[in-house]
């Protein structure tokens, strides 16, 4: 399951508390794992999910905010940080890939993804 998150308009997106500035959205992936428990005289499919993951995809347009996502995504291991998206929530995510993009005009930007961190958690 994908979906693209927009900001609204007084919302925004924090990396370890700094704003992303210039980020309206997000895009979530949440693969499961499912196990089929279809009774055989059913006549349509019931799973059961038995395992999620969760990755998060963002642009990051300015350089200083790709700086503080960059010491972290080159350590080993590489270091949690803590993404928040005000009057919503936050949760903690390790880096997993950078990919250098030009989304705008010759624009330079980093689409950084994020896997779901539950490691360590008292």
């Amino acid at each position: 399951m994908s979906t693209r998150v927009k900001l609204g308009r007084d919302q925004v997106l924090t990396l370890d508390g700094t704003e992303l500035e210039g980020v309206r959205e997000l895009d979530i992936d949440i693969p499961m794992s499912t196990h089929d428990v279809t009774s055989w005289w059913h006549g349509w499919k019931s799973t059961l999910p038995i395992a999620a993951d969760a990755s998060v995809k963002v642009l990051i347009y300015w350089k200083e905010n790709y700086d503080d996502f960059a010491a972290k995504f080159n350590k080993h291991p590489p270091d949690p940080l803590t993404l928040g998206i005000s009057n919503v929530g936050e949760a903690d995510f390790v880096p997993v890939n950078i990919v250098v993009k030009q989304p705008i005009a010759g624009v330079l930007a980093w689409e950084v993804t994020l896997k779901l961190w539950t490691y360590g958690k008292p």
